[in-house]
């Protein structure tokens, strides 16, 4: 009971089993079969239908006749073969022939994917050359404005473009040309050479626009511009030398005959629309013509400078020539009496002699203006020269004018300060003598003494008939200095000498001490023998310091506050 109970279940497996992948077959079957069926669209015998009616020719009659067959082939061989072996698989899977069912179907399925893709490919091809014939008249009708509008354009303004001309009419002509090429092709229904030959037009009519603009700006340079302004240099240059101008810079008549040279070459290259040279040459032109602009203009500014400041150069160097010469003898006259110690009246006969000889050449030069021929531009050049020197020549006799000039009242202020330098001198020797001090130390005398023959030696120079003020200047400073400091040693001499009296004053508290009293010997030899009261004071500070710390600094502060 068992075993039969466990074959039953075995066999409804199968046949479940079965029945699934029947179900599975028949599925795949219907969606390959549905598949092969949507290939079969309307939209795409539109497209064959209007292509074949187009009468098309040539390169694109030929792509549609491949795909044409291509697209027959399929659907008479590929997918009726396909339906043939669909229908097989039907019949196989509804006896239950699942294997066989299910190899059909393997078969089947990468072929029906296959032709979906040629079909795809094929539909895609036909809309291409229906989209081309539509883009070709489109394209067409757009180009055809474009040039009729340039051609228009050129006719009606033709002397802007007459160097080339003729040029631009031969494209015109090509361009025109390829239009009745497009035209027959399209009739032929050669759509693909068609779009070749568009394409052509496109790149010719761009060409021609980017041509227009610099054969208009070469042509109007060559036939107006360049020829008004080498009249213009011309005119101009016969008229200066009329009026006696010399221009050596350039040769302007055989400029002008190399640049109308130029430009008839320069509009054959027009002609040839050999542009980018054209308008290098063009360039060339332009820059010599400006150069001949910039020397006319040059020599004409130059000749009013000439003649504008010609009369104030002869004032000025009059007044310059006149000024060195009283210089001269002013500084000769002062020399008489002062020492010029930086040679200054050497260097004013330098300049005089400078200014001489420029006066000279500036006379040569107006000689030369008169007479007529000169290069006026050389002379302005020059006379700027000629300005700058007078100019530095008068600031520099004006400053040793105004140096020497101070020599007079430097010798007074001299003179004074060796009366001054007497009086303070005398006046710190009678404050010496004023204190009674036992005597007074060499130091003091040393440099007093010093001074006064520095005073006395001075004072022998200022008497002299020919003087060295800048000399004597010096000698002022030093004396001075040294008048300082024997004046800052005095006051040191007599504030040591009161503070020596006044310490030993003080030192009698400690009269008993050995130490005091050996100080107070020491120091009174120092100030009443041998006059050295600086020192004496130095001894006698020392030791009441050490006796009573701090009691010398209370003495001297006391002192210094009276």
């Amino acid at each position: 009971m068992y075993c039969f109970f466990s074959l039953f279940l075995f066999n409804w497996s199968v046949l479940l089993g079965a029945i699934i992948i029947n179900k599975y077959l028949k599925n795949v079957i219907s969606s390959l079969h549905d598949d092969l069926a949507k290939l079969d669209d309307p939209l795409i015998a539109e497209d064959i239908d209007r292509l074949d009616k187009m009468d098309l020719a040539g390169a694109s009659l030929e792509r549609f006749s491949k795909d044409r067959k291509n697209y027959n082939r399929i659907f008479s061989e590929d997918v009726t073969k396909s339906l043939e072996l669909l229908n097989n698989a039907i019949a196989a899977n509804e006896s239950y022939k699942l294997y066989t069912a299910y190899e059909i179907v393997k078969q089947v399925k990468p072929k029906v994917q296959e032709i979906g893709t040629q079909v795809l490919a094929l539909q895609k091809g036909f809309m291409e050359l229906l989209k081309f014939t539509r883009d070709n008249k489109l394209q067409l009708d757009a180009l055809k404005k474009q040039y009729d509008d340039k051609r228009k354009y050129i006719l009606s303004t033709s002397y802007d473009y007459s160097l080339a001309l003729e040029a631009l009419e031969d494209e015109l002509h090509a361009i025109g040309c390829q239009f009745e090429s497009v035209k027959n092709l399209t009739i032929q229904g050669d759509h693909v050479e068609a779009k070749r030959v568009l394409q052509k037009i496109r790149s010719a009519i761009t060409k021609l626009e980017d041509e227009l603009p610099l054969v208009k700006k070469t042509s109007s340079e060559l036939l107006d511009i360049f020829p008004e302004q080498l009249t213009e240099i011309s005119t101009t240059y016969k008229s200066m030398l009329k009026n006696k101008f010399s221009i050596v810079e350039i040769d302007i008549c055989s400029t002008v005959k190399q640049l109308r040279n130029s430009i008839e070459e320069s509009k054959k290259l027009v002609s040839q629309l050999k542009l980018k040279d054209a308008d290098s040459k063009n360039h060339s032109i332009k820059e010599t013509i400006d150069k001949c602009y910039d020397i006319l203009t040059k020599e004409y500014k130059a000749k009013a400078f000439v003649d504008q400041h010609q009369a104030k150069i002869v004032k000025a160097l009059t007044h310059t020539i006149t000024n060195s010469v009283k210089l001269i003898k002013n500084l000769e006259h002062i020399d008489k009496s002062y020492e010029l110690t930086h040679g200054e009246l050497d260097e004013v006969r330098g300049l005089s002699s400078r200014i001489q000889h420029l006066n000279s050449e500036f006379d040569v030069d107006c000689q030369k203006v008169s007479d007529g021929g000169v290069v006026y531009s050389s002379i302005e050049q020059k006379w700027h020269k000629l300005i700058d020197e007078i100019i530095k020549t008068d600031e520099r006799e004006n400053k040793i004018f105004k140096d020497v000039d101070g020599l007079y009242d430097g010798e007074k202020i001299a003179n004074a300060s060796i009366e001054k330098f007497k009086q303070n001198v005398s006046l710190i020797y009678r404050k010496m003598e004023r204190r009674n001090l036992p005597g007074k130390p060499d130091s003091f005398l040393q440099l007093y003494t010093l001074v006064v023959n520095e005073i006395a030696k001075t004072a022998d120079k200022l008497d002299q008939v020919r003087i060295n003020l800048e000399e004597i200047s010096h000698e002022l400073i030093q004396i001075q200095n040294d008048i300082d400091r024997l004046e800052q040693d005095t006051k040191e001499i007599l504030d040591s000498a009161d503070l020596v009296e006044l310490t030993m004053q003080y030192s009698n508290k400690y009269a008993n001490r050995n130490d005091i009293i050996h100080a107070n010997k020491v120091a009174y030899d120092l100030y009443n023998n041998k006059y050295e009261y600086k020192e004496a004071l130095d001894i006698l500070a020392a030791a009441i310091e050490k006796v009573e710390p701090g009691s010398y600094k209370r003495i001297e502060s006391d002192y210094y506050k009276k």
